[in-house]
């Protein structure tokens, strides 16, 4: 998955470890609160970056978080990807 977000923007960098146990943590919670009943949503940002991920992360999505729905929104005009 696409792990770029807020922590690319940081000065000083989280060791890896770090950033894999929040990631797998997210995911975990995602998953347990769908097996509990809950209505879990993720968002996806469709951007260059994203683009050639985007049937791994849907499936992460899906198939690991059990998120009961899934959307995806462009960061960029919808005519981006025409580039």
């Amino acid at each position: 998955m696409n792990r770029k977000c807020w922590l690319w923007r940081m000065k000083k960098q989280p060791p890896l470890k770090a950033k894999l146990k929040l990631y797998e943590q997210m995911i975990s919670n995602a998953r347990t609160l769908s097996e509990q009943g809950m209505f879990v949503s993720a968002e996806t940002m469709l951007n260059q970056s994203t683009l050639p991920h985007l049937r791994k992360i849907h499936q992460e999505v899906i198939h690991d978080m059990k998120c009961s729905r899934h959307e995806i929104h462009p960061m960029y005009p919808a005519d981006f990807a025409s580039h």
